[in-house]
């Protein structure tokens, strides 16, 4: 199984094509963040890439800050970018949590 960093790289690169801003380093590019984040094209998803997980969080739960963020419980190194994607869209996104009617 590939590393968390090789399936995160990877995942990177996936979002941008798909319009995510991914974030790994500061203003500046001079500094690689402790955890990179991407936000979604409509600009109301956010995802955190901790060293060996992944949270999100969406306009809905409150500000875009890593204490705000929840666990999404899947394991990047054992899927593609794109069922990843598609994972996120379905159940994490803004859109699919206003949908939700479980409240």
């Amino acid at each position: 199984m590939k590393t968390f960093k090789v399936a995160r790289q990877e995942l990177f690169a996936y979002l941008r094509l798909n319009g995510w801003n991914v974030q790994t380093t500061k203003k500046g590019g001079c500094e690689e963040l402790k955890v990179p984040y991407a936000t979604s094209p409509d600009n109301k998803t956010q995802l955190y890439f901790k060293a060996q997980s992944v949270h999100y969080v969406w306009s809905g739960i409150g500000a875009f800050e890593l204490g705000n963020a929840r666990s999404i419980f899947v394991d990047i190194r054992a899927i593609s970018p794109a069922a990843f994607l598609e994972h996120i869209e379905k159940h994490y996104s803004y859109t699919a949590q206003v949908m939700c009617s479980c409240g």
